[in-house]
């Protein structure tokens, strides 16, 4: 993927970035481009490529639009005019689809193994699992998380259950006695 920007500011990117709402503009795709950081809660993790398509038009693209799609300039400028005419129609409209909120499973992506392996990059103690008890997503995830982490050879000491007081949302690291760092994992956020 080029993702060539070289032409555009920081503002320009960040500019196109929110016209788009953080969104794909590929109206069969429609992914958020942006999400809290899994380990670091003041940040964020930006996952949006905005590709140019003249010297001063750019869109919005999740890596996988932006990938497949890139070269396809005509395309790309009908995406862009559909999907801001799209966002201008949707703002601060109920989403009416009647879809349960039902929770998902999350997964270790390349954002968090990204996370990860920055964050124990230069940790060589015992890394300790925690999964809120009672909450088997929670449970499923960290066996993802320590399975990656083993791969990846790092010291991580197997998962324990406990329920949490108080509660915890997503991922909480903190340093632990002996140098060690405790990965609690609870719900979603």
């Amino acid at each position: 993927m080029t993702n060539n920007t070289d032409n555009f500011s920081k503002e320009d990117v960040d500019s196109i970035k929110e016209a788009a709402s953080y969104i794909c503009s590929n109206k069969d795709c429609r992914k958020l481009t942006i999400a809290p950081s899994h380990l670091e809660s003041d940040k964020i993790i930006s996952t949006g490529s905005v590709i140019q398509i003249t010297s001063d038009s750019g869109i919005l693209l999740c890596t996988s639009c932006a990938d497949e799609f890139e070269s396809d300039k005509e395309k790309l400028s009908t995406w862009k005019a559909d999907h801001l005419e799209w966002v201008s129609k949707n703002i601060n409209i109920k989403n009416k689809s009647g879809e349960s909120k039902k929770e998902t499973q999350r997964h270790v992506d390349d954002d968090l193994k990204v996370e990860l392996d920055e964050y124990f990059a230069k940790h060589k103690k015992g890394i300790n699992i925690t999964a809120a008890l009672g909450h088997p997503e929670s449970l499923v995830f960290a066996e993802e998380i320590l399975s990656y982490l083993l791969e990846k050879g790092y010291n991580a000491n197997g998962i324990g259950q406990m329920k949490f007081n108080p509660p915890i949302d997503g991922i909480k690291i903190t340093q632990a006695k002996k140098g060690n760092i405790d990965m609690k994992i609870g719900p979603k956020m």
